[in-house]
């Protein structure tokens, strides 16, 4: 039997192709059964390539279409991931009835739900163009790929084939923290649209600031202004490319993570990939009870749910004045992570979704496959390089 081939097409920020496209693509190099490429993208980008709005570029265009062309002609199962030009939609419907392959859709955010804080919210709204574009990929999709079970059922009206793959942490580039003294370091790391969320915790750092003079709080690059200028708090703005993340994380040194995040049906579908970087440091996270850190972490064992101001405050109390309970947490919270989102994890999981989704592909009905019929094939739209 022949390799299965698997062909990545990348969009969305670097940091998520990461996590949801590079991230597969390098768990299954080397498997035995099975050939993956991953088009137009290595960890040290800072900004996707602009290919979604190039496609009819009179210079770009042509070497775009040719290469997504190839990399249909040659695959088994393409994975594209959401499209958000109209441009990229057309390719990849033309692609989808020139090749007749499994196209797959990988989406790991409740796009139709943004925060009105959120950067991107304004392209998002209900009705507007780029929702249309992503339900449309969404359906004409053989199937979907999402990080975490709450999103598969938000996405379940527009496609029921939906396989969840839960993000994994390559423990390669992720070493244990380990404090030999007194000073106790608080961090989180996140984005620039997550203000309402670390309102979450903000009367409990200062509070907890004023309680334990061996204590300081570490935010990188989103930070609030509230939490700026302010003694014992660190607030580094600056930025680093994916390759670069994990070593300048682990630099701050944080001895406790936080992952506070606000009750709405965006985050409740995002992944618990936060508590995945604490724990591939060794150190304890607590985070808010949203769906997914719920059902990752063992409370008390593996990480500490916080639901309220004083859950809060009591949690991370408990934490900074027991350095034995953040080491147990800690490490108990790496060997889940070994044992359960580990790359080997993600290789076993992804190759079994990409081989269900290729058999059912060629048990499907299909036109001109009954006796009474004739497959007459499409005729090809002409957007593409028109």
């Amino acid at each position: 039997m022949s390799d299965l081939k698997v062909a990545f097409i990348p969009t969305n920020v670097s940091g998520v192709v990461f996590y949801r496209v590079w991230q597969p693509y390098n768990a299954m190099l080397g498997t035995k059964g099975i050939k993956p490429i991953c088009w137009w993208y290595t960890p040290n980008q800072i900004e996707m390539h602009p290919w979604e709005n190039e496609v009819l570029d009179s210079q770009k265009g042509s070497s775009i279409q040719y290469d997504i062309n190839a990399a249909c002609e040659w695959a088994d199962v393409v994975v594209w991931m959401a499209l958000h030009s109209p441009q990229s939609l057309a390719l990849f419907r033309e692609m989808k009835l020139k090749h007749r392959k499994v196209f797959l859709t990988e989406i790991d955010d409740y796009f139709l739900s943004l925060p009105a804080k959120n950067q991107a919210s304004p392209y998002w709204k209900p009705g507007s163009d780029m929702v249309g574009y992503v339900i449309d990929q969404f359906r004409e999709s053989d199937g979907l790929i999402v990080s975490t079970p709450y999103l598969a059922e938000l996405y379940r009206k527009f496609n029921t084939n939906i396989r969840v793959v839960e993000n994994v942490i390559d423990l390669s580039l992720w070493r244990p923290h380990h404090n030999h003294g007194d000073e106790v370091k608080i961090g989180w790391v996140g984005g620039g649209t997550h203000e309402d969320d670390l309102e979450i915790v903000k009367d409990v750092v200062f509070e907890l600031l004023e309680e334990h003079k061996n204590l300081s709080f570490h935010f990188l690059h989103g930070v609030p202004r509230f939490f700026r200028d302010i003694p014992r708090i660190k607030a580094d703005l600056s930025f680093r490319s994916i390759d670069k993340y994990p070593r300048w994380v682990m630099k701050a040194g944080f001895d406790i993570g936080i992952a506070p995040l606000e009750d709405n049906n965006f985050n409740r579908g995002k992944s618990n990939l936060r508590w995945l970087e604490y724990s591939a440091m060794g150190i304890p996270t607590v985070a808010s009870p949203l769906p997914h850190f719920v059902e990752s972490i063992k409370e008390g064992e593996t990480g500490l749910i916080a639901r309220s101001h004083d859950e809060w405050k009591y949690n991370l109390k408990k934490l900074i004045e027991d350095k034995e309970l953040r080491h147990s947490i800690g490490l108990n919270a790496r060997k889940q992570v070994e044992s359960r989102f580990s790359m080997r994890t993600l290789r076993d999981t992804y190759k079994s979704v990409l081989e269900d989704a290729l058999n059912a592909s060629l048990h499907a009905v299909r036109p001109g496959n009954a006796s009474s019929g004739v497959d007459r094939g499409h005729e090809l739209p002409t957007v593409v390089g028109s």
